[in-house]
């Protein structure tokens, strides 16, 4: 992540005060955040060593269009340069860390706040655990996956990416749409 988070981002209850909250979000860490793109015919020889030199480490890989995976990490042990050298010509790398701002949301009403955003159906059975979304919210792209739900599910939890320069403006929405169930912003980083 970058040194600071965005000056929008602050810790505290929004909205509904009384009860549970029905929104919980905090911001994670970034170590790593690349996006690996597949050569000119390369993609299938790309994803098997994915799948080879990651297996074991902490890191996310994630599908977002076909032949072009996003690499995330709360972990700096790997740089978007070490995976360049990894893909040996088979890959465009990119470094987009200090570019986004990736927030981990959840709870028991996350799902009606982000539908009054996102154009797409969160239903679990539509939207399970390792999807992934590259869209909009309200306007503003957004790449969105689901993690494993919290105790039950009731309580899904997502990672969001958003770029930093518009993180402004999807904050502002998003605080607007989970007012109504109270969102509660954690002020810890998440690993």
């Amino acid at each position: 992540m970058a040194e600071t988070l965005p000056t929008h981002f602050a810790p505290g209850r929004y909205g509904k005060a009384d009860g549970r909250p029905g929104v919980q979000v905090c911001a994670r860490r970034i170590g790593l955040l690349a996006s690996v793109i597949a050569r000119r015919g390369a993609a299938k020889t790309l994803a098997a060593t994915l799948e080879r030199e990651l297996d074991g480490d902490v890191l996310t890989v994630l599908g977002i269009a076909p032949g072009h995976w996003w690499i995330e990490s709360a972990s700096s042990a790997r740089s978007a340069d070490d995976l360049q050298t990894m893909f040996e010509g088979s890959a465009s790398v990119f470094d987009l860390t200090d570019s986004r701002v990736v927030l981990e949301i959840g709870g028991p009403r996350i799902r009606e706040a982000l539908a009054k955003m996102l154009p797409i159906d969160l239903h679990p059975w539509v939207f399970r655990t390792g999807d992934v979304a590259v869209t909009i919210a309200s306007h503003i792209g957004v790449t969105l996956w689901r993690m494993a739900d919290a105790q039950t599910a009731d309580a899904p939890q997502y990672r969001l990416a958003v770029a930093r320069s518009y993180f402004g403006s999807f904050w502002r929405g998003f605080v607007a749409s989970a007012a109504e169930y109270g969102c509660e912003v954690s002020p810890e980083v998440s690993p």
